[in-house]
């Protein structure tokens, strides 16, 4: 939400559902009446020119397979281009500056475990963009102007853990940029006043556990941890151990856990951002993405974290999968999200599908691949052999189901498992639950 700049209306932006991303432009007046709609097809809330005639928003197109930079008047009408980017590095949080002349906004990749947003000014009147700062961080969560146009608030992570965006003052003159916070908090959407003495952000306290239940019965979930963490990508190992990411001390490492007791084991360390686990079936490795060199690979490691093997060189890959004969490994490359297939001991990789194919998982008896792609205007689950080629069908997912998204093989590998929520529930906090897609 925001004030419109004379303080008569707030304006807002509102999809249709918790699952539709095609946002509408909403202003209502202050003391209450009907929402008007100004316009549609927008991905962020807009910002007024300083003299409230205007507006700056971004249009994240997928048909295009492009992010733009808009203006247009106040009320929505003559919509124009200013700026183009490619969806892959989208712009997001437009500012419009005190002076009117130009546009800030976060840019650069938004895929998880890449350092690489930055922020731009873009020039409203010629559409230059200008990298405002050599600084880079993992995520951008708002961006707001001082009063007298010499720099910038912003919200941010230049960290890779994910709960840790902390409050960064940003000088347009020299580009530095310093961090105003520094705490165990995550702080979001700053808003300044129009004198700058006052300045207020949201704060957000991430706790997350992990949980073990009875297949089918997660009324009998039990706690494995305590205390503050931050936990991604739970995988089983082939002895019934838990393979975790954990987020700590601003790195993401792999962990091996028992599910009885307190057993921990670090199995990567020191060594950049270490997740996305995939186990063999006989125990003996763990192949996992990793941007210790500098881009995300696909490394595989023996199950006691030791020898550790690059075996990816391409221009940056992720969501390793091992197949069930533990000869291949199927990976995403994400640069122009396509799936690749290359032997557990390295060597040349082999291309398997084209078009958008984000993380894939392989059947039980190793003869399929689904993976989340999108075809005719939407997200869906495809499936295609695992020799690879086109997909050889197409489903379809429920409203409920936020996406993109990640799939599992159900272990008789008649149906493939994906995330929802229940009718009615919107998609956020704890209503995520597990659901199925029979295949077969």
């Amino acid at each position: 939400m925001n004030f419109s700049t004379d303080g008569s209306h707030i304006v807002f932006a509102r999809s249709a559902d918790e699952t539709d991303t095609v946002r509408a432009f909403y202003r209502v007046p202050f003391f209450g009446g009907v929402p008007e709609k100004l316009l549609t097809d927008l991905d962020w809330c807009p910002a007024f020119s300083p003299r409230g005639d205007q507006i700056t928003f971004v249009r994240n197109s997928a048909s295009r397979n492009k992010s733009i930079l808009m203006i247009a008047n106040s009320d929505g009408a003559t919509e124009r281009e200013v700026a183009v980017r490619p969806l892959t590095e989208p712009y997001s949080f437009a500012a419009w500056s005190p002076d009117g002349q130009s546009i800030a906004a976060s840019a650069g990749s938004t895929e998880l475990g890449e350092a690489s947003r930055v922020v731009v000014a873009v020039g409203v009147a010629d559409g230059v963009e200008k990298t405002v700062t050599a600084h880079k961080w993992y995520w951008i969560d708002g961006v707001t102007w001082l009063a007298d146009g010499s720099g910038l608030i912003l919200a941010g992570n230049s960290n890779k853990s994910l709960a840790n965006s902390q409050l960064w003052l940003l000088s347009c003159a020299d580009g530095e940029a310093r961090r105003i916070t520094n705490d165990s908090n995550n702080y979001n959407y700053p808003i300044i006043s129009s004198d700058s003495k006052v300045l207020i952000a949201g704060r957000v306290e991430l706790q997350t556990h992990l949980f073990v239940a009875p297949a089918g019965d997660l009324a009998r979930a039990r706690r494995l941890t305590t205390g503050l963490g931050d936990y991604k990508d739970v995988n089983w190992t082939a002895d019934g151990k838990l393979l975790v990411t954990a987020f700590e001390n601003d790195h993401a490492d792999i962990w091996l856990r028992e599910v009885e007791g307190n057993s921990n084991r670090q199995l990567t360390s020191n060594a950049g951002t270490n997740w996305g686990q995939s186990t063999s079936p006989d125990n003996r490795y763990i192949v996992f993405d990793s941007d210790r060199t500098g881009d995300f690979h696909i490394w595989r490691m023996d199950s006691d974290g030791g020898n550790p093997v690059q075996l990816t060189k391409g221009g940056g890959e992720k969501f390793a999968k091992i197949s069930p004969d533990e000869k291949s490994v199927v990976y995403t490359s994400f640069h122009d999200w396509t799936l690749w297939k290359i032997s557990i001991d390295g060597g040349d990789p082999v291309q398997i599908s084209k078009g958008y194919a984000r993380e894939s998982t392989i059947s039980p008896n190793g003869k399929w691949i689904a993976y989340c792609t999108f075809a005719e205007n939407r997200y869906r689950l495809a499936l295609m052999p695992f020799t690879g080629g086109p997909p050889v069908k197409l489903f379809d997912l429920p409203s409920t189901a936020p996406l993109p998204q990640s799939f599992r093989w159900s272990t008789d590998g008649l149906g493939v498992l994906f995330i929802a929520s229940p009718e009615g529930v919107a998609t956020s906090g704890s209503s995520l639950s597990w659901a199925a897609r029979r295949i077969w």
